[in-house]
């Protein structure tokens, strides 16, 4: 009563063994990534003002932008004109299997897409990696697949300093990273797949077969 069914995306969801998939993500330099087309409503420039904040306060830290698109020559100017090119590593067009294996290795993972993203399957791929996610609040997928704070993070969209803030809390915070990271694993394996979504809406099926 008073509920609905919500449309979403399910794309695979791997299984993985949490402590060998959080153990490569050890590292004493903090892995970041960025995975989308390069174009304007993705806001890839959001990593532009992470790194450059986070190298000013003194973090070990990567940041790999996975993809191509018409604002990589600018990014890409970007991060020379900053001399960020010890942080920011273009990796141009991957196949997905390589996209995967960074994905596995991330410890950080951003979205700064707004309200043109739609779902941002993304966000999904990057939780059943066991990334801590940072999600603008306009991806379709962030209220639905984050609690704030517990399986991911929300920042509002093209807010960069509060993206900062909350990057930052990840960067101070291993304990946390790897915990949000695991949460958001559990919640992948757990809810938000193909085999979970047909099972309830085969309930919902049977239950109005029968009034």
């Amino acid at each position: 009563i008073n509920k609905t069914y919500k449309w979403g995306y399910f794309p695979e969801v791997k299984p993985y063994d949490i402590q060998v998939l959080l153990k490569k993500k050890e590292k004493k330099v903090v892995s970041i990534i960025w995975v989308g087309r390069l174009i304007k409503w993705k806001h890839p420039e959001a990593v532009i003002y992470v790194a450059k904040y986070l190298k000013e306060n003194g973090y070990s830290f990567s940041i790999d932008v996975i993809g191509i698109g018409q604002l990589e020559k600018t990014i890409d100017t970007l991060i020379k004109e900053m001399e960020l090119g010890l942080y920011v590593h273009m990796r141009g067009a991957l196949p997905y299997e390589i996209v995967r294996k960074k994905m596995e290795e991330a410890n950080i993972a951003i979205v700064s897409s707004d309200k043109n993203e739609g779902w941002g399957v993304i966000v999904n791929e990057f939780m059943n990696a066991g990334c801590a996610v940072v999600s603008s609040h306009l991806v379709g997928s962030a209220p639905f697949l984050i609690k704030n704070l517990d399986n991911g993070i929300i920042f509002e969209s093209e807010n960069w300093d509060e993206l900062l803030l909350k990057v930052e809390i990840l960067m101070k915070n291993e304990k946390l990273r790897k915990e949000i990271g695991r949460k958001a694993y559990y919640s992948m394996i757990n809810t938000w797949n193909a085999k979970e979504a047909a099972k309830r809406l085969m309930t919902l099926i049977n239950s109005l077969s029968k009034n």
